[in-house]
């Protein structure tokens, strides 16, 4: 599971890169507040989760603390130079492991019972589809616009050689 992890990162990081630099090319990029929501709200749940694996408290940053969308994509790039050092000490016996998210006794009364247990792998995969799930949001925010969104597809990626991800 190690090598998909691994892959599944990459592309997380290729396909984060390359929505930024369609982000930063639009007009009147800084008056789009629902690109900064969405793009904000990707790297909150990165970086929430990030800490957690990390043992450290979260340290949630509000969206008034950036100035502007440089910011945020620096601050998304902050958390891509961690993970890929977190991901790259992994083992499959820290993957499987159970960790406790802080936030999850917020769930049990919508889920009607206790939040179950999940593993590192779970929570990585989570991070990953969360990030693609808003990852679209963007995309469709970007067309809306009247601009051709970049394509992120898992698949492309792979279809194109596994580019590494350039962040502008």
């Amino acid at each position: 599971m190690l090598t998909e992890i691994k892959e599944l990162s990459d592309h997380m990081f290729w396909a984060d890169g390359i929505v930024w630099n369609a982000v930063m090319v639009l007009p009147e990029k800084e008056n789009h507040k629902k690109l900064k929501v969405l793009l904000h709200h990707i790297h909150a749940v990165q970086h929430a989760y990030l800490n957690i694996w990390f043992n450290q408290p979260i340290k949630y940053r509000a969206m008034t603390e950036f100035h502007n969308l440089n910011e945020i994509a620096e601050w998304g790039l902050d958390f891509h130079k961690k993970y890929e050092i977190f991901i790259n000490k992994l083992n499959e016996e820290k993957l499987k492991e159970i960790i406790k998210i802080p936030w999850s006794k917020h769930l049990d009364a919508k889920l009607g019972k206790p939040a179950g247990p999940s593993s590192l792998t779970q929570q990585i995969l989570q991070v990953v589809l969360h990030s693609t799930y808003h990852r679209a949001q963007v995309n469709k925010t970007i067309r809306e616009i009247g601009v051709e969104p970049p394509l992120t597809d898992f698949i492309f990626w792979i279809w194109t050689g596994k580019p590494e991800g350039k962040w502008k």
